[in-house]
């Protein structure tokens, strides 16, 4: 051994011992074998460190106070280690100028030393919330039924807006679970034609069936807004639903067992086309199930596999007046000696018909009967009806099928701001818990303008309590959803905007707040709701929003900075016409000021370009980037490298492998979004992140026959038509979703509203969500996977050591993330759009950063 190399072992094995516990972390972990130096040099310092075994690393300078003043570099060291590291050493030095973050120059006053760490971690640490309120008051009530416990099950959507949630409160309106999505606990085996992507930790990780409506098992596309019904065994019986952001579904009844499982994903028939209003009702045995069907007609169905659906009662041809026929049927049920009672909504009557299909009698309202329950001992009626005199719906209770009417209570005060319960279609769906002396009545509200979410009342004899919300559910729709939309990385704060009521509620209040991960705390932030959907927090730390292709901006107390060059806006981009202009992660600010932006033209010929602006406000470069079909989420390194995700992505590997390996992945499942494969679905969710260099690039369209050129790049897009040649790509990460295509490449992305939006922490590493896997990558600027974190679970996911079984960091769908120097934050939202547009679990999970050694220069 020679005597260099007898000093090296003796400065390694010094440098160990010298280590404390937190540097030397976990038994087998890469570690120092000389510990970080640092020392002047003409261009300024040099940094000095070597560790045992290729590792990624970080590489900060701070001042006496430990802060950090320079966020240096980071990568995983190797034969593809990023720059400023060399490649294939162990021995790193690196150069630093001498300057902070901003560019000015530090003094020895500052102090300067050097920070190197090993090994980046994630440990859960927190949910982000204001309170545990469960996601649900802003949205939509899509069915309600009791069991014979008293529990009340909850289906809440946007309307047509998928996805759905099905909840589960005590008969004291406490929320206990939730069904539907699926826990990370549940089997998968419950359900018919599951798939699931396979799991290296065995854990449970489903397949998206639909990637607009994050449907999870066949079928459960949306929920339709409906009368659920649960038989004696704890099944439910739903109907799915129809309109998905403009692609037409076909109705099914579906069957949930009140465990989660799901003995078939839908029942032998009935195709019901593409109805709003779907109502169904068990018999007392549980062997049939009663559903409305076109205009005019009662259908019924067998409960098992094989049955035949056939119309009950009424024409499927058209209406009528009399006893054979039916005129809009809005609601059903079912004694307890099988007898149906159907709210003829337009001839302003209850029909009851018996097990056979005959007519029994009439009970004739002075008004529309919508929604209905019947008490199974008592036989009272219970209804929601709408009179056309005063415009509003209320709540009547029937002595029984002939009447009389025992008591009432409008509903008009719960009509909201525009007074949706005028409106004859916006009944509120009715669950009745008839076990006590005093029944128990919810009222869901179908409306998203109506100022209820759901309301519990009693039977008190000759009237009703006054309708409250349950327990657990705040009153007016208040909720205080969170939607993640810019955050300050070197301080640990969030910026936050706030939703305080119904979505798309005339009068919603859409405030903003800031949040501080360091004391878990909420304040004030000056944002107006004219603002917050397309607010982006530059480097700079200035807030900038686009408006008619035209750029302002605000400093940190909401006073506007205006532009040298103009004296308020920035110059305009382009005269012709731009769409899509101005979304968040289509905007990045340097902290010099410079603005790079992403936008849309709709001329022959040009999809989309990037733009340069300086900090006065005049363009620089119009066409950095141009050529691409669909491209999201505009970052930029210190280096000047562009990123930007799109779908496009090599055709041989299309995406992850794991996704690869799901058996039957080209099976056409039944009730799946067009074109119909999972394959397909998959196609139009993954894209790549696309990696340019500080002079740009571009893309053109392949011809039919035609071959990328010398210096270009051959990318498929969606189903591999178009073939895209991209020019000045300096490296691709696959395994990016959600990310739509477009819309010329197919009419999947009639929404392009749910995208990813990944994160560039200041050290310029990459966290990268795949919401398909459920899980968020960090990549460094060549690509290199540094970890990866998180698995599916919903809102119930408890999260850190907690779980027991459940993910540690629990991701249902992770779509938009921020990173900080402390800590990272996923948020289940799409970037897009606010919360009120998304009914995932209303999570944002924060987890602290955490590294296996950490050394600095003496």
């Amino acid at each position: 051994m020679t005597h260099d190399a007898i000093r090296m072992v003796l400065v390694g094995a010094l440098t160990m011992a010298c280590l404390g516990p937190a540097e030397r972390a976990r038994a087998g972990d890469p570690a120092f074998t000389a510990r970080p130096t640092m020392v002047r040099s003409e261009e300024g310092y040099r940094i000095s460190f070597a560790v045992s075994a290729p590792i990624d690393v970080e590489v900060a300078v701070l001042d006496g106070q430990a802060r950090v003043i320079r966020h240096l570099a980071a990568g995983r060291l190797g034969k593809n280690a990023p720059e400023p590291f060399k490649p294939d050493a162990l021995s790193q030095e690196i150069a630093w100028d001498g300057k902070d973050d901003a560019g000015k120059p530090a003094t020895m006053a500052d102090r300067p030393v050097a920070r190197v760490r090993l090994g980046l971690g994630v440990q859960f640490d927190r949910y982000v919330r204001k309170s545990d309120v469960p996601p649900f008051t802003g949205y939509t009530v899509a069915g309600l039924a009791v069991d014979a416990d008293g529990n009340l099950y909850a289906a809440f959507t946007l309307g047509t807006r998928p996805p759905t949630h099905l909840a589960v409160f005590s008969p004291q309106g406490k929320y206990l679970r939730t069904l539907y999505p699926f826990p990370a606990t549940f089997d998968p085996a419950g359900v018919a034609d599951f798939k699931v992507i396979p799991d290296a930790e065995g854990r449970f990780n489903p397949l998206l069936q639909h990637r607009l409506a994050y449907a999870q098992a066949p079928g459960f596309v949306a929920l339709n807004y409906m009368t659920m019904d649960m038989d004696k065994r704890g099944r439910l019986v739903m109907a799915s639903g129809c309109d998905i952001h403009e692609h037409k579904e076909n109705n099914w009844l579906l069957m949930l067992n009140r465990d989660g499982t799901v003995p078939r994903p839908r029942l032998a028939g009935p195709n019901l086309g593409c109805q709003r209003d779907v109502h169904l009702a068990f018999s007392p045995d549980g062997e049939t199930v009663y559903f409305t069907s076109h205009d005019g007609a009662v259908s019924n169905v067998g409960a098992d596999p094989g049955a035949v659906p056939k119309v009950f009662v009424g024409d499927t041809k058209g209406t009528g007046a009399d006893n054979e026929h039916l005129n809009q049927p809005r609601g059903l049920a079912v004694d307890a000696k099988g007898n149906v009672y159907v709210s003829d909504f337009g001839n302003q009557r209850i029909q009851v018909f018996n097990p056979a299909g005959a007519y029994v009698s009439t009970l004739t309202l002075n008004a529309h009967p919508a929604t209905l329950r019947v008490h199974p001992e008592t036989g009272v009626i219970y209804v929601v009806a709408w009179s056309p005199s005063s415009k509003t719906f209320a709540l009547q209770k029937y002595a029984g099928r002939e009447g009389p009417l025992l008591a009432e209570i409008p509903l008009g005060k719960w009509s909201g701001a525009d007074k949706a319960l005028e409106k004859p279609d916006s009944a509120p769906l009715l669950a009745l818990d008839a076990r006590g002396k005093a029944p128990v009545l919810y009222l869901g509200s179908s409306s998203p303008w109506a100022s209820f979410c759901l309301l519990r009342c009693e039977d008190q004899g000759q009237t009703f309590s006054d309708p409250a919300p349950l327990a657990d559910l705040p009153p007016d729709r208040k909720n205080n959803r969170l939607a993640l939309f810019a955050a300050d990385p070197a301080n640990d704060k969030l910026y936050l905007s706030e939703l305080s009521a119904g979505p798309r509620l005339t009068g919603a209040k859409i405030t903003s707040c800031m949040y501080s991960g360091a004391d878990n705390k909420f304040s004030p932030f000056w944002l107006d709701k004219c603002y917050d959907r397309k607010l982006v927090r530059g480097r700079d730390g200035l807030f900038y929003r686009v408006k008619d292709q035209h750029l302002s901006r605000w400093d940190e107390t909401g006073k506007p900075v205006l532009f040298a060059a103009t004296g308020e806006f920035s110059e305009e981009v382009d005269s012709g016409d731009v769409f899509r202009e101005g979304e968040r992660d289509n905007l990045y600010v340097t902290p010099a000021g410079e603005i790079y932006w992403l936008y849309y033209r709709s001329r022959p010929g040009e999809q989309a370009c990037v733009v340069v602006l300086g900090p006065d406000g005049k363009v620089r470069r119009r066409d950095l980037v141009s050529g691409l079909m669909a491209p999201r989420n505009l970052l930029l390194d210190r280096r000047g490298n562009l990123y930007l995700a799109d779908n496009m992505k090599p055709a041989k590997a299309p995406f992850p492998e794991p996704v690869a390996r799901v058996p039957g992945l080209d099976d056409i499942p039944p009730g799946a979004a067009r074109p119909g494969s999972y394959r397909n679905v998959m196609l139009a969710s993954y894209g790549s992140i696309l990696k340019f260099g500080p002079e740009g690039g571009s893309a053109r369209t392949l011809g039919k026959g035609q071959a990328a050129a010398v210096g270009e790049t051959e990318l498929s897009v969606y189903l591999g038509s178009p073939m895209m040649a991209v020019k000045g790509l300096k490296g691709l990460a696959t395994g990016v979703s959600f990310v739509p295509p477009s819309k010329k490449a197919s009419f999947i992305q009639v929404c392009n509203c749910y995208g990813a939006t990944s994160a560039m922490d200041l050290y310029d590493r990459l966290f990268v969500p795949d919401a398909v896997q459920h899980k968020v990558r960090v990549l460094d600027t060549n690509f290199n996977e540094i970890l990866s974190f998180g698995g599916y679970d919903n809102f119930d996911g408890p999260g850190g050591e907690k779980a027991a079984g459940r993910p540690a960091i629990p991701l249902e769908l992770p779509l938009t993330v921020a990173a900080t120097d402390q800590a990272v934050y996923v948020s289940s939202y799409p970037s897009r759009f606010l919360s009120e547009y998304s009914l995932v679990n209303n999570n944002i999970v924060r987890a602290r950063l955490t590294y296996a050694a950490e050394a600095r220069s003496e």
